[in-house]
């Protein structure tokens, strides 16, 4: 699953329960196991869960945190299948040890798949957006009949591991949705595009992210409200229509080694030729150009995927 959801914060999106009910929950991992008998071994994982806000309960004493069970479940495993949990699961928050996890509803020896641990952790309440946060993670208990773990494909197992690269978000409100597919570029790879921030359009709070552009290339965001598809330099346009581009002072930027650039967007006066405010209830798209260099033909252009955002 693919996000730019993957909020959900491929976004860290705060919204408040009064915009919306409903908060998406994310788990991200890399896992060997099985699915109905059939093996898969260090695939990348997404667990995908939404819950109601009204849902979340504290952790039973003494423990300090809170806990929600899903409404829905999905996992994704990297060629694999996508299969719906048909046990039900919870996503919780331990503060004291900075720790979020995905297991079972039941609460003792249920935990399927812990971590990361993070610093944001120890105040978070399940109750706003967060993340992305990336650390280390556990998988455990996978194969206990506490009960077994029960999908829309079979039984799914996984082999307890306590090194797991780990990253988790959360979004309140419709997470972004990433659209449209990029085209690898001289990393050998597709860049991405998320955002972190606010889906409330009124909050102001928007920042836009690109991962996996060739370090120390420049780029731009760009942004409209009509999505499309057409081959542009060595990438894909995935926007149509009339197309705002960032590209004042300060909004032309350079990846960093790592590949990443960022812009934090003001949805009061995007920069068309008279500034546009974003309103609630509006859906914009989002997309990152930049240059790339291609052995053949020298200096080229490319671009991220997609992203759809529907503001509250």
């Amino acid at each position: 699953m693919k996000l730019a959801a993957p909020l959900v914060s491929a976004l860290l999106l705060t919204a408040s329960a009064a915009a919306a009910q409903t908060i998406t929950l994310i788990h991200e991992g890399v896992g060997t196991g099985e699915l109905a008998g059939v093996p898969f071994t260090q695939a990348p994982f997404t667990i995908t869960c939404t819950a109601d806000l009204a849902d979340v309960t504290p952790l039973p004493a003494p423990l300090a945190g809170a806990q929600v069970a899903h409404q829905l479940a999905t996992i994704e495993i990297a060629g694999v299948a996508t299969v719906d949990f048909l046990t039900s699961t919870r996503t919780f928050v331990n503060n004291g040890l900075s720790l979020v996890g995905f297991s079972r509803t039941i609460v003792s020896g249920s935990d399927l798949f812990n971590g990361p641990g993070h610093v944001q952790l120890t105040t978070w309440d399940l109750t706003t957006a967060t993340g992305p946060l990336t650390g280390s993670g556990s998988l455990v208990q996978w194969e206990f009949n506490d009960p077994q773990v029960s999908t829309t494909g079979g039984v799914l197992t996984m082999d307890d591991d306590p090194n797991v690269p780990a990253t988790f978000r959360a979004y309140v409100g419709p997470p972004p949705t990433n659209y449209c597919t990029a085209q690898p570029n001289s990393t050998g790879a597709p860049a991405s595009i998320s955002a972190t921030g606010s889906l409330v359009a009124a909050s102001n709070d928007l920042a836009l992210h690109a991962a996996g552009i060739p370090p120390g290339q420049f780029g731009i965001f760009l942004t409209s409200m009509t999505q499309g598809s057409s081959p542009v330099g060595a990438g894909t346009l995935c926007l149509g229509g009339s197309i705002i581009r960032f590209q004042a002072p300060g909004q032309v930027l350079q990846a960093s080694p790592g590949g990443e650039f960022s812009l934090q967007v003001d949805l009061t006066a995007l920069p068309a030729g008279t500034p546009v405010a974003v309103a609630a209830g509006e859906t914009w798209s989002f997309q990152a150009w930049f240059r790339d260099v291609d052995p053949m033909l020298g200096n080229i252009a490319n671009f991220t995927d997609g992203l759809e955002v529907s503001f509250l």
